[in-house]
């Protein structure tokens, strides 16, 4: 009864946030990639160091989707390749452990994965065995896989507890997963989705602290070029950072969501920023946005930068253009996971090759202006 009526507290918080509670993303399948993300999180800021990591191996290496295929990649390339450079060596033995520990279970694909995180006792398992983890990261396996009653209580999940006039002090780690979890029920969502939608905001809260603070640094460094007669390259580039918080304070949550989960499937900022451009421009808030973060914008570097991200919205025109024309399936022609599509659509794939050539464009970037054209969409629908 008391952790209900916790729950009933966290569930009342939630309704005065207003906070949305979307459903989460369908889990991606390469197992790899889940292994190495479970691995690198621990003690480290994910957005920053462990994100761009993750897609990188899910990119560069799809023999390593599954569990043997990790191990083998881990003995012909390395656990520093495979993680994109990544120079920490506790964190290599703990990719090569994890990955030994699930291959001697027998476990090779997603699907046996997921089943075999299913089971409370295994995931408890992770803890016990040896691998040198706590309830956190056994609960994120459980989260990665897309289990729906998964919940990770992490420093996020601890906060907004806490504001919601509850004394995470008090219990142990199960019994404030289970508060979450109720909370969930009573306001009819899957905890994987709330433990989402909290750790989307407590991050967007800690991109608010801090935002001040950044812009006052930047404006001090863009002072100092001035006196100096020099130009930082950093802040000649429209400013990724500002944007996405940005894009959310206007009420593009989703929109921001959509372009910044372009990156787990390619390594193209200037892309993301030509994206985030185009989207600012067409809903009015371009200029805005060039006064409040982007004030190079109006320097001769700017307006190179600009011209490029501008190549590519042209580009992107005329690709919506020749779609609306000939009225192609395009939709089975979007990349999985920035490889190709699935075995036995060779002569889709030539299509999609022909067009890239004529756009004078690569691949990639011709799939992602395919997925523009439904971003464009979200905001009506």
């Amino acid at each position: 009864m008391k952790l209900k009526a916790e729950a009933k507290k966290l569930v009342n918080y939630i309704n005065s946030l207003g906070l949305e509670i979307p459903r989460r993303r369908p889990p991606h399948k390469h197992v790899g990639a889940i292994i190495a993300d479970a691995v690198l999180q621990i003690g480290h800021e994910y957005n920053k160091q462990v994100k761009n990591r993750i897609a990188h191996l899910r990119k560069r290496y799809p023999k390593a989707a599954t569990i043997s295929g990790l191990v083998q990649s881990l003995k012909t390339t390395g656990a520093q390749e495979l993680l994109n450079g990544w120079k920490g060596e506790k964190e290599h033995k703990r990719l090569y452990d994890h990955a030994n520990f699930f291959n001697g279970l027998g476990i090779n694909t997603f699907r046996e994965l997921r089943i075999w995180l299913k089971d409370e006792k295994n995931r408890d398992s992770l803890i016990t065995k040896g691998l040198g983890i706590r309830d956190r990261t056994a609960d994120y396996y459980r989260v990665l896989v897309g289990l729906p009653d998964a919940v990770k209580v992490d420093s996020h999940v601890e906060k907004i507890l806490t504001d919601a006039g509850i004394d995470a002090a008090m219990y142990k780690y199960e019994e404030l997963r289970t508060i979450v979890q109720l909370a969930a029920k009573q306001l009819g969502k899957r905890p994987i989705d709330l433990d989402s939608a909290i750790w989307n905001y407590q991050g967007r809260q800690k991109q608010d602290g801090e935002r001040g603070k950044s812009r006052r640094k930047e404006e001090k460094e863009m002072n100092e070029e001035q006196e100096g007669g020099k130009m930082q390259k950093d802040t000649d580039r429209l400013p990724q950072t500002y944007a996405s918080p940005f894009a959310r304070q206007k009420g593009y949550a989703n929109e921001a969501d959509y372009i910044d989960g372009l990156l787990d499937i390619t390594d193209s900022y200037t892309l993301s920023r030509a994206l985030y451009m185009r989207f600012f421009q067409k809903n009015g808030c371009w200029n805005e946005f060039k006064r409040k973060y982007w004030p190079k914008a109006n320097t001769p570097e700017g307006a190179k930068r600009i011209k490029k991200y501008e190549k590519l919205s042209k580009a992107f025109l005329e690709y919506l253009e020749e779609v609306a024309t000939n009225k192609k399936p395009w939709d089975a022609l979007v990349l999985q996971g920035g490889k190709g599509p699935n075995v036995g659509e060779g002569e889709k794939m030539e299509q999609l090759k022909n067009e890239a050539k004529r756009l004078n464009i690569d691949v990639s970037t011709l799939v992602l202006f395919r997925m523009l054209e439904r971003l464009n969409q979200l905001h009506k629908d």
